[in-house]
């Protein structure tokens, strides 16, 4: 089957930065992230790492979303 280019809508790139901004008390979401104990499921990477994972997909974009608070 060919590998086809693809466009990825829900990139949501969990850099060092962006999960500290998830972790922090008093944020927009941060009732939601304890719900679901995100803090023990949170991989951080840096964004060299994602990329590569990306890359490997075949997801040629990634759309970042906007997230309050980081």
């Amino acid at each position: 089957m060919p590998e086809y280019p693809m466009i990825d809508f829900r990139f949501r790139p969990s850099t060092p930065e962006a999960v500290k901004g998830m972790l922090t008390p008093g944020g927009v979401f941060s009732h939601m992230f304890e719900y679901f104990d995100y803090k023990s499921r949170a991989k951080p990477e840096p964004i060299e790492t994602i990329v590569a994972k990306l890359e490997k997909a075949h997801v040629v974009k990634g759309c970042v979303i906007g997230r309050d608070d980081l």
